[in-house]
């Protein structure tokens, strides 16, 4: 049984001699104010220009007086849900989240809360009101797909996708995008109370993984709902928190490991893991994925048989930070097929000056 990694020996035709896969996002200009369509049919684009514009203080003058925002998906985050990138808080070509980190992508203006992968977007995570109001506006018909398969150009007019606008009065409003296709259980005008269903998480509009785009404006300008600061002005704003419980912050995001017996890239990272892995497979790969690992950090995979020998003990250490990333390490076949019976993986993820994390799996092999 040999490893599935990069060295001398391992034959050209092989499909797997590409083992380690570095990849990051390509880089997408995305109007994530977005847009979603008025009542009367008119269109209507969050990023115009506002005659209002707010000041930090004034966000925290009206936190302070009793608005506040429920976590908008059911989900506990952390451990089924995760936050893959914040509001983008530094003007021009830098990109910054609240805390000054790199957690963030150039010009993006919402939070988006990432689930795991398409099964759990088919089994369905319902999206919440954040708080409550009356439905505003909405779009439903958008076909769930990523905008890697569909191209860009269909995503024109509906970058949003299938998405809700809720007006909470006093000038702020919430909008919901990435909607699942079909799920939206509210019409404009319906009066919700904040918990309430709006619909399920989607992959529609222009999106490549299956999230929520949430946003929070007052008097149309966008706000961080984690210190109340403005898009693109100061990661600094040291203003008040908007959730009314505490969300706290992850500089990265270790998505949960899977098995696979092919290799995982970008296009298809989002797909479940196989939940059995016959005796016969050409390879048995560990896959780790995750959101804004950072240079220098080290992922370590290894794989334990059934009896509890270590037959894979590897490392990748990282040479540059990446948006979005997925590698895997493996095994070709033995002779004889990989042995029937439990085998386990571990991801360990040395994430330099911060926290390390730890990830463990089970495949059954069957025979």
């Amino acid at each position: 049984m040999r490893d599935l990694y990069n060295k001398p020996g391992l034959v050209a035709a092989v499909i797997f001699a590409l083992i380690i896969a570095t990849l990051v996002f390509k880089k997408v200009t995305r109007e994530e104010t977005l847009i979603v369509p008025v009542e009367d049919g008119k269109a209507q684009t969050g990023n115009q220009e506002e005659s209002q514009t707010l000041s930090e203080a004034q966000a925290m003058k009206d936190a302070e007086s009793g608005f506040s925002l429920s976590f908008p998906m059911a989900c506990k985050l952390g451990k089924d849900c995760w936050i893959a990138r914040y509001v983008d808080r530094e003007a021009g070509d830098v990109a910054a989240d609240h805390t000054c980190g790199s957690s963030t992508q150039n010009g993006h203006k919402g939070t988006d809360i990432a689930i795991s992968d398409l099964a759990r977007m088919k089994a369905g995570v319902s999206v919440l009101a954040a708080a409550p109001g009356t439905v505003l506006r909405l779009r439903d018909g958008v076909e769930d797909a990523s905008v890697r398969e569909a191209g860009t150009d269909g995503t024109k007019g509906q970058e949003c996708g299938n998405g809700i606008v809720i007006d909470h009065g006093q000038g702020w409003q919430t909008q919901y995008c990435h909607m699942k296709q079909g799920s939206l259980r509210v019409t404009p005008g319906d009066t919700v109370a904040a918990g309430d269903v709006l619909g399920q998480v989607g992959m529609s509009g222009l999106t490549e993984y299956p999230h929520l785009h949430f946003t929070t404006r007052l008097s149309g300008s966008l706000v961080d709902p984690f210190d109340g600061g403005k898009f693109e002005t100061s990661c600094e704003a040291d203003g008040q928190s908007l959730w009314a419980d505490k969300v706290p912050y992850q500089s990265f995001v270790p998505l949960p490991a899977q098995f696979s017996t092919e290799p995982k890239d970008l296009e298809n990272m989002w797909q479940p893991g196989p939940k059995t892995i016959p005796s016969d497979s050409e390879a048995m790969l560990l896959v780790g994925r995750g959101f804004h690992p950072q240079r220098s950090d080290i992922w370590h995979f290894t794989i334990t048989d059934p009896d509890g020998k270590v037959v894979l003990d590897n490392k990748i250490n990282m040479e540059k930070s990446h948006q979005v990333y997925v590698g895997f390490m493996g095994l070709e076949k033995p002779e004889g097929g990989f042995k029937p019976g439990i085998w386990k993986g571990s991801i360990h993820v040395d994430h330099g000056p911060w926290d390390d994390y730890d990830q463990t799996i089970e495949i059954e092999v069957t025979p």
